[in-house]
Parts: structure tokens; C-alpha cells; sequence
């Protein structure tokens, strides 16, 4: 389907607090009724908008979908990118990923729109893709980069740094889906402390016993 075109788009005065309340009602919109039964008139109208307004800020439902992933998306990327910066061990390192990752991804406003993103996801898989790589491959880089300089030679000659922030990652989203968007309606599980404690010993204990291997 062609995109529809409003006002030619634009900012103005108001215009990205307008935007972030077009994706909050959108995120409902598409967790209630998914992606491809909504329609921008419905999101439109909870919205309090006129359909020709909603297309000032988002040109199609596409685009509308592709800004909630990165509004999902930002709080843990930016999480993972302030870590990077701040610490001198590899178990040091994975733990303050860790922790900027679920500080970004545990405001309630961003489990909203990853569950809107996660629904969606079981109708488009490219969404789910999107999200994940939105997540990682802007913030990769500096937080490889850390890691690489941390881990040992030997280390750095058996393991892609890469890999191993992008397993720290999975292992701490697929927590968040399962334990608190899935079994607690986005509460915050009072062990994801402790879960994030042993996700980092797991990891940061196989990167030292590699590199210790001869």
C-alpha cells in the first residue's frame, strides 16, 4: 500500500512531544488489535488526531512500527554505550553492560513498546530482527571494542568479542520476554539482580578458562 501524505513533514514547536505520543498510543493500538489488523485511522483517532495530522509525523504504519523499534531499542543501546566506557576487567565490563542494558530496557514506557514490538513480531519477524539489531549493532561496536582490549590474547584469539556482548545481550532480552513481559505484565522480577550476576559468571568464567587454555 502507498503511504498517504499529510502536511509535508516537518518540524515544528511540540513536534517530537507529539511524535512520542503518537508511538505510546500506536504501541497500544497494535498490542490490542496487532500490526496488520490496526489501521492508521485507529491510531488516529486515539490519538486524537485527524489522519491527516498522524501523517505529518509518520508517513505510513510501517514507518510507525520502525519508530517504535527504535524508541524500544534506544533505552538498552544507550545503556550498553555508557557502559563501555567505564570499567578495567572483562567481569567488570559485562556486569556494567548488564546493568545500563536493563536499566535502558526496564522503564515501564519501554517494556510498553518492546511488547507492542514482541506482538508484532509474530506477524512480521523482520520487526523482531530489527529490534535486536537496533539494540546491538550501533552500541557493538564500542562495547566490543572495550571488551577487546580487556580480554587476554589468548582470549582474543579463540572468542569475537562481538559475539560475546551480543550473548550477554540475548541472554538478558530473552529474561525480560519471558519473566517479566510474559509472567508479570512488565513488573521488573525481584532476581533479575541475581539473574544478571550469573548470567555475568557464566560468561566472564568461560572467557577466563579459555584464555587460560594452552
Amino acid at each position: 500500500m502507498e503511504p498517504r501524505v499529510g502536511r509535508p513533514l516537518g518540524h515544528s514547536d511540540g513536534y517530537e512531544a507529539q511524535r512520542e505520543l503518537i508511538l505510546r498510543v500506536a504501541a497500544s493500538v497494535f498490542s490490542r488489535r496487532g500490526f496488520d489488523a490496526a489501521s492508521m485511522r485507529d491510531v488516529a483517532r486515539e490519538a486524537r488526531l485527524s489522519a491527516a495530522s498522524l501523517y505529518h509525523y509518520f508517513s505510513s504504519k510501517e514507518a510507525l512500527m520502525e519508530g517504535l523499534i527504535d524508541r524500544a531499542a534506544s533505552g538498552p543501546r544507550a545503556g550498553i554505550q555508557a557502559a563501555a566506557l567505564r570499567t578495567v576487567t572483562v567481569r567488570g565490563l559485562l556486569d556494567a553492560l548488564g546493568r545500563g542494558f536493563f536499566l535502558g530496557a526496564g522503564q515501564p514506557e519501554t517494556k510498553r513498546l518492546l511488547h507492542a514490538v514482541f506482538l508484532a513480531a509474530h506477524e512480521r519477524p523482520a520487526w523482531g530482527r530489527m529490534y535486536l539489531e537496533r539494540i546491538v549493532d550501533p552500541a557493538e561496536s564500542s562495547a566490543a571494542t572495550a571488551l577487546a582490549a580487556l580480554m587476554s590474547p589468548a582470549a582474543r584469539r579463540r572468542l569475537d568479542p562481538a559475539a560475546v556482548v551480543k550473548q550477554l545481550v540475548g541472554a538478558l532480552l530473552s529474561f525480560i520476554i519471558e519473566e517479566e513481559l510474559l509472567r508479570r505484565r512488565g513488573k521488573n522480577h525481584p532476581r533479575r539482580e541475581a539473574y544478571l550476576e550469573q548470567v555475568v559468571d557464566v560468561i566472564a568464567s568461560g572467557v577466563e578458562a579459555i584464555a587460560a587454555r594452552r
